[in-house]
């Protein structure tokens, strides 16, 4: 190629190669356009990967400033506090409503001491107490009442073992109650009982739950005892006159189904030496314990069939 070829080639292709990094220029500041006028758009990419470790920074900072722990904040409930000053005033009023109302109420029945009754069937049993007696009533109770003491009274149509069970109970745990009791072995009379205390609250009580225990065992078809090591007290209101190392009694059968019940425990026990006492509603037998626990299954066993 001459020399003038190559001059003219020369001067063609210099415009384009004399400033190549302004084209290079040119296109990034065009690229930045388009970038920033994207950025600008409404259109945008949520970041997840950004947004969950923002929120485990922020949870974390959380726990680090807050000693409770999260169970403890879940299951706390959503309650509305009512500010200290009106709640305390609210609460204090209520109290004082109720506790003046209470004593009231109590210093009225107590200064009252007027006669109730607590108990009653519809057997014809009832329950009665007297917290203070009026002047004059003494003469009408079986054992003269000393002076300011309270009374109270039970009663009930039948005589059942059980019944003396639960007054020896109740006499063995207060020595200082007085009493006076009427119970017939034959059940030909009625069962009485008469207490006298200082405590009114104490025996008001204790006749309530002899009342509602007697009760009970009235209403059932047939229910079986059984009393290990029976107190002298015992012994001798039910008869025996002897020293014996258990009793079993069952209650609500009639006459002959007693009989017939006794039947079954004899023939049980060819060899023992059973004691037993065979009445009207119950059949009483005593003797030694490993005796008395046979006797108790076989009265539970057999007793059902007989039920008047």
């Amino acid at each position: 190629m001459s020399d003038f070829m190559k001059e003219v080639v020369g001067q063609i292709l210099s415009p384009k190669q004399a400033n190549p990094s302004t084209d290079e220029g040119d296109r990034s500041i065009f690229q930045r356009e388009i970038t920033d006028s994207l950025s600008n758009e409404s259109i945008k990419r949520p970041n997840y990967q950004l947004e969950n470790k923002t929120k485990r920074l922020s949870m974390t900072a959380n726990e680090q400033a807050s000693p409770v722990s999260k169970n403890s904040q879940i299951n706390q409930p959503n309650v509305t506090v009512i500010p200290n000053s009106h709640s305390s005033n609210a609460l204090s009023k209520l109290q004082t409503m109720s506790l003046t109302k209470g004593e009231a109420y109590n210093q009225k029945a107590n200064a009252s001491g007027y006669a109730e009754m607590i108990g009653k069937a519809n057997t014809g049993a009832g329950a009665w107490f007297f917290p203070k007696l009026s002047k004059g009533l003494e003469k009408f109770f079986y054992r003269t009442p000393q002076q300011g003491v309270s009374a109270g009274c039970v009663n009930f149509p039948e005589c059942y073992p059980s019944q003396l069970m639960f007054v020896n109970n109740i006499i063995r745990e207060n020595q200082e109650v007085k009493y006076h009791l009427e119970w017939d072995k034959k059940n030909k009379g009625e069962f009485l009982l008469e207490m006298f205390y200082e405590d009114e609250h104490w025996l008001k009580n204790t006749l309530k739950q002899l009342f509602q225990k007697i009760n009970r065992n009235t209403m059932k078809h047939y229910e079986v005892f059984k009393i290990d090591y029976p107190s002298t007290w015992l012994s001798k209101q039910l008869g025996i006159n002897y020293t014996v190392e258990g009793l079993c009694f069952v209650e609500g059968l009639p006459y002959y189904s007693n009989i017939s019940l006794l039947d079954h425990v004899l023939k049980a026990m060819p060899e023992g030496t059973l004691n037993y006492h065979v009445e009207n509603e119950y059949l009483l037998v005593s003797g030694s314990q490993n005796e008395m626990t046979e006797a108790e299954a076989v009265f539970k066993k057999n007793g059902g069939q007989f039920i008047g």
